[in-house]
């Protein structure tokens, strides 16, 4: 979920969601990826960040939340994904 908040006198974008271990097996948790698309899905601004979480046991779920201060303007659409490079 997000929502825009205002923090500081400074919009703000907060990003929650959920890491679940869908698998048989402890899992490390990789870093986030945050990025804010246009309607044509072009990227405008990601950003990476650690979730805190360094594993998750089978079947076990954590929640996190990230922010970004003074999202770009023109932002219709999120995508959260895991880091894999990272």
């Amino acid at each position: 979920t997000f929502e825009h908040a205002t923090e500081d006198g400074a919009p703000v974008l907060v990003v929650k969601g959920v890491v679940v271990n869908i698998g048989n097996a402890e899992m490390a948790v990789p870093k986030l990826r945050v990025a804010i698309r246009d309607q044509e899905k072009r990227e405008l601004y990601a950003w990476t960040f650690d979730a805190g979480i360094a594993t998750l046991a089978p079947g076990d779920s954590r929640p996190f939340t990230t922010r970004a201060a003074n999202p770009p303007a023109g932002g219709y659409d999120l995508q959260v994904s895991f880091d894999l490079g990272a």
